[in-house]
C-alpha cells in the first residue's frame, strides 16, 4: 500500500487538490475459507475537514468437504422444503380466499414470514453466483482488478431477509403462546403504555437519524 501510494504521488495522482481517496484491499485465509474485503475512504470535505470511512466485509468463498458441511448443507435443504411446502401452501389459501386472504392480520404475518424466507433463498444463490463469478474471473486473470460488491450486496439483502424472516416467527410464536399468564401481562403492559412508546419511538428515530447522517 505504501509503494503504491508513493507510486501515485510521484505520476501526480495526489496532491493538494485531490478531494477523495479509495484504498480496496481483500486477504483470503485459506485455513478459516473465508475473505475480507477492506475498503478505506479518506474524503475532503468542502469545509476543510477530513472524513474518514472504513468498512471491512467477509465472505465464505469455497465449500471444503467435512461432517460440518454436510450438516450446513443438510439444514440448508431442508429449509428450502420447508420454504417450497409453505409458499405451496400460501398460494393454495391466496386462490380460494382471493383478498380476504389479507384480512386477517396473522395471515399477513405467514405471508411477510414466507416472502421474506423465499427472498432470503433468492438472495443465497444469487450471491453464490456472484461469488462464483469473481472467482473464475481471478483463476482467468489473476491481475485483473476484481471486486466483490456485488456478492456483498446480496449479502446484505439476504441478512435483511432472514432478519425479517426472524422478527415474523418471532412474531408468530408470540401469538401462539399468549395464554401464557406472562404474555398476557405482557401485552397487557404494552396496550397501557402506547402513549409513552409513541413518543419514545419518535426520540428514539429522531437520534437514531442523527446517528445515521453522521457516521459515527
Amino acid at each position: 500500500v505504501l509503494f503504491r501510494s508513493d507510486e501515485t504521488i510521484g505520476h501526480g495522482w495526489l496532491d493538494r487538490n485531490t478531494r477523495s481517496v479509495i484504498v480496496e484491499f481483500a486477504a483470503f485465509n485459506f485455513n478459516t475459507n473465508l475473505i475480507s474485503i477492506t475498503t478505506f475512504i479518506y474524503e475532503m470535505i468542502a469545509a476543510g475537514a477530513a472524513y474518514t470511512v472504513m468498512k471491512v466485509d467477509t465472505l465464505e468463498l469455497y465449500s471444503t468437504e467435512s461432517g460440518a458441511l454436510m450438516f450446513y448443507l443438510i439444514c440448508q435443504f431442508l429449509f428450502l422444503a420447508m420454504v417450497l411446502f409453505y409458499l405451496i401452501m400460501m398460494m393454495f389459501h391466496l386462490y380460494s380466499q382471493r383478498l380476504g386472504f389479507f384480512k386477517s392480520i396473522w395471515n399477513m404475518v405467514d405471508f411477510l414470514m414466507i416472502i421474506s424466507s423465499t427472498m432470503s433463498v433468492v438472495c443465497y444463490m444469487i450471491r453464490a453466483k456472484k461469488i462464483l463469478n469473481s472467482i473464475n474471473a481471478i483463476k482467468k486473470n489473476p491481475f485483473e482488478i476484481i471486486h466483490f460488491h456485488s456478492a456483498l450486496s446480496w449479502a446484505n439483502w439476504e441478512n435483511v431477509s432472514i432478519a425479517l424472516a426472524i422478527f415474523m416467527v418471532t412474531v408468530k410464536l408470540l401469538n401462539l403462546i399468549r395464554f401464557n399468564p406472562y404474555v398476557i401481562y405482557l401485552f397487557s403492559s404494552f396496550r397501557q403504555s402506547v402513549s409513552c412508546q409513541l413518543s419514545y419511538l419518535v426520540f428514539f428515530a429522531i437520534v437514531f437519524n442523527a446517528f445515521v447522517i453522521s457516521g459515527m
